[in-house]
């Protein structure tokens, strides 16, 4: 093992719409831009819709592009190597729809839990006993009305090992950072973000553009194990770096999520 700033986007949706190759190339890119003083560890945490399966079809993969798909010991990560160089570890996770209307976050698990048949508080303690990290994530509309007292009741508790505060960089420049999420910040509460790329053509650039990182002694063969300690058993505190969304790119890209879930529907 050695130590390593660990460069994490907690929230990858890898979408059959995606050109691999390109999704990877661009992130490696964006990631650069965190400009950490350690050598570094890329990470992708996926939070894949349940119906997408991705990490699956990877995991038969051996390349993609000039990039090859490398198992490790653990069966939720996989290595990118270019060459002998490691560039990037993607690991398995799933974003889930509660029966309130929240996404939940089940990161760096191979847990599989259906959408909309669990209430928020259910679905996390579930998630959380199976060693999943857990992400209670932000999204537009998604922390007002009705849900905004669940997520507050949510975040009146303490912090729990493993459960996290879900920032994405689809809040856009102009929305400052939401009470609910400030005040549990300056309670204890700790956040992981992420890109939260979109299932349209050109989104392989979203990639890598917002995360968080964190410092410490990283095993290349369990990564899985390596984030679980670093951010449990330790509790450090992710620094978070990169770009939100300016005000056009997020009106464009709003508009084009409403077209596509009327397609879905349909």
């Amino acid at each position: 093992m050695s130590e390593k700033t660990l460069i994490i986007d907690a929230h990858i949706h890898l979408y059959p719409q995606a050109d691999l190759n390109q999704a990877i190339a661009f992130s490696l890119s964006n990631m650069d831009s965190a400009r950490p003083e350690k050598e570094t560890a890329k990470i992708w945490l996926l939070t894949e819709r349940t119906d997408c399966s991705a990490f699956t079809q990877l995991q038969e993969s051996v390349r993609v592009g000039i990039y090859h798909i490398i198992p490790t010991r653990e069966q939720e990560a996989l290595r990118v190597q270019l060459g002998e160089r490691i560039v990037l570890y993607i690991i398995a996770g799933r974003q889930v729809v509660s029966a309130d209307g929240l996404e939940i976050g089940t990161l760096a698990s191979r847990l599989r839990l259906p959408d909309r048949e669990l209430e928020t508080s259910a679905l996390i303690d579930q998630a959380l006993e199976a060693g999943a990290l857990v992400t209670i994530n932000w999204a537009p509309g998604k922390w007002s009305g009705r849900r905004k007292t669940i997520v507050q009741s949510l975040l009146a508790q303490p912090p729990r090992p493993g459960l996290f505060i879900g920032d994405s960089a689809m809040r856009p420049t102009f929305w400052s950072e939401p009470d609910l999420m400030r005040k549990a910040v300056s309670e204890g509460w700790r956040i992981l973000a992420g890109s939260d790329p979109l299932p349209f053509q050109g989104e392989e650039r979203s990639f890598g553009r917002y995360g968080c990182m964190i410092t410490g002694e990283m095993d290349p063969d369990e990564p899985v194990l390596t984030l679980k300690r670093l951010l449990t058993e330790q509790q450090l505190e992710p620094a978070i770096w990169g770009k939100r969304r300016g005000t056009w790119e997020f009106a464009r890209r709003q508009f084009a999520i409403m077209r596509e879930k009327k397609r879905r529907e349909r």
